[in-house]
């Protein structure tokens, strides 16, 4: 039977005990799973960065923790994952950040 269900999955004749079968089983299964949640969060973060890379200086932005802001600058490197914004916040001052983890929106 041992030798069925092996064949059944992957097309090969293991001869594995079947909780060593279960393992390679489950470690295949998740690598597909991570592979695949790897892909979908970076498209997910490549659409964000498009979205946050329409902002422009002199754009008015607000955060969540640090309110509205005017944007000063914007550096746009190669790997765009690495764009820096720097925002002068009202009472607060100027803040320098990593855009992909900003947490504002632009104010229209």
């Amino acid at each position: 039977m041992q030798a069925t269900i092996n064949q059944t999955l992957t097309g090969t004749s293991w001869k594995l005990a079947p909780a060593e079968l279960y393992l390679v089983i489950v470690n295949t299964m998740k690598k597909k799973y991570e592979s695949n949640l790897f892909k979908k969060s970076q498209e997910i973060l490549e659409k964000e960065i498009n979205e946050l890379l329409k902002i422009k200086p002199d754009d008015k932005v607000i955060h969540d923790r640090f309110g509205m802001g005017i944007v000063k600058s914007l550096s746009i490197p190669k790997d765009k994952f690495k764009t820096t914004i720097q925002v002068e916040f009202e009472g607060i001052g100027t803040k320098k950040m990593l855009l992909r983890f900003c947490n504002f929106k632009k104010y229209r």
